[in-house]
């Protein structure tokens, strides 16, 4: 049967952006859906991707106002380039296992999604560090609708993933070993990414 297996479409990086999104930023499964749409539409509050130690033509390659989705992708493309990787080995002068080496205070990369207020931040640490900022705020204007927020509140939840998350997953779309052989759910969440 055609577009099943080895013969289903592949999974690009923008897809896989969307399920992390989606199993990061969620608190119940059923709000998948919403969530993506509601936390990958956060805006970078920077010009474009701002960091002087990690440019490479992938991140380099976002425009003003992308979104955390976006960049993510952008990561993952990054992993599957090999361009994370030389990164890592450029600092170690050596070659290093990104995907697999814990460093402690050495480099590394961090997804943060916070809620009540929605946020989310790219950070990535080497010899210096460097956080990018993603809001429902740009240029002073609401640009994802959220639920209207009490006057009060200091109810907040934050979940993160880092670099070897990314590194996991560009390494099976290196592979090829990713299809779109899903879920109705998991089809709702790609047509998102679109």
């Amino acid at each position: 049967m055609a577009g099943r297996g080895r013969a289903a479409a592949q999974v690009t990086s923008r897809d896989a952006a969307s399920q992390l999104v989606a199993v990061a930023a969620s608190r119940n499964v059923k709000d998948s859906v919403e969530t993506v749409r509601q936390y990958g539409g956060l805006i970078s509050t920077a010009k474009r991707w701002d960091c002087p130690f990690f440019n490479p033509p992938e991140m380099a390659a976002l425009g003003s106002k992308h979104t955390i989705i976006e960049a993510i992708a952008s990561l993952i493309d990054a992993g599957v380039s090999g361009a994370l990787e030389k990164w890592v080995d450029d600092l170690f002068g050596k070659p290093v296992d990104f995907a697999d080496h814990i460093f402690g205070t050495g480099p590394r990369i961090e997804i943060t999604f916070e809620g009540t207020f929605p946020k989310g931040t790219i950070k990535l640490v080497a010899k210096a560090e460097s956080t990018q900022v993603y809001s429902i705020v740009s240029g002073g204007k609401r640009v994802v609708e959220w639920p209207k927020l009490p006057q009060r509140y200091d109810l907040r939840t934050t979940t993160s993933f880092g670099h070897f998350t990314i590194m996991d997953v560009a390494r099976l779309l290196r592979s090829g070993t990713l299809n779109t052989n899903k879920s109705p759910a998991t089809q709702a969440l790609l047509d998102l990414s679109k």
